[in-house]
């Protein structure tokens, strides 16, 4: 804190001045730039959208006026996305705001844990998958391919 003094006269009168000057943060002091778990759910659930759209993170940024780079750290979840700014994407992407933080996820065999399925649909060509899954035209089709990945999956570990 830095301060002054002035004396000055007024006709008979004096008029003292004070000055005080606060420094609004040390000079040593840095503010850390924390990455909360919400910040990576945000994230993750606009890569799922952005994907499932098939929006290239080029045109979600040239829509809502970030850079690439810009995008894939709302993504990763290094950078928190603003309100504004989560507002634009949420318009972009056609899908309400809540949806964003929303990490509950229900299937046809009953609840998910939400961070198990986000985690899914943001490995490479998850949603690509599951849009293809979808386009099954039977039951037992889709059961078979699961059937057939399961075992896929569990030979390649063995």
């Amino acid at each position: 804190m830095a301060a002054s003094c002035a004396l000055t006269r007024a006709g008979k009168s004096t008029i003292i001045i004070y000055d005080f000057h606060v420094d609004a943060r040390p000079a040593d002091f840095q503010m850390t730039k924390r990455v909360e778990p919400v910040d990576k759910l945000v994230g993750q659930n606009i890569r799922i959208f952005r994907t499932a759209k098939g929006i290239s993170q080029t045109e979600l940024g040239n829509a809502v006026g970030v850079t690439v780079q810009q995008i894939q750290k709302y993504e990763n979840g290094a950078n928190r996305v603003g309100s504004s700014r989560l507002f634009k994407i949420a318009e972009v992407l056609e899908v309400p705001i809540g949806r964003f933080f929303d990490n509950a996820a229900t299937a046809s065999d009953g609840s998910a844990a939400g961070p198990v399925v986000t985690d899914l649909l943001n490995s490479p060509y998850a949603v690509q998958m599951l849009k293809a899954f979808a386009r099954l035209p039977s039951d037992s089709m889709r059961r078979s391919l699961v059937v057939l990945a399961e075992r896929i999956s569990e030979h390649s570990n063995n």
